[in-house]
């Protein structure tokens, strides 16, 4: 298996405010460490041997959800 390309901050932020745009609610982020915390949970799963690819995209989706770092729109 090849590495994974790990998404970035400011990539989960453009999606952010894409979907603010569409939908509605709060610009910007709460919690910067938050997010930062979130985006490295599927890195360490990897890190430990977890290596299938929807596990570990499921991992980025939990993460975010469950963080809250944004103000709206988790």
């Amino acid at each position: 298996m090849t590495k994974p390309k790990w998404v970035t901050r400011q990539q989960v932020e453009f999606i952010h405010e894409a979907v603010i745009e569409i939908g509605g609610g709060w610009h910007g982020l709460r919690d910067v460490g938050l997010l930062e915390s979130a985006l490295a949970r599927p890195q360490y799963q990897y890190a430990y041997g977890s290596t299938d690819t929807l596990q570990l995209a499921a991992s980025y989706a939990e993460a975010i959800s469950r963080n809250h770092a944004f103000l709206d729109a988790n």
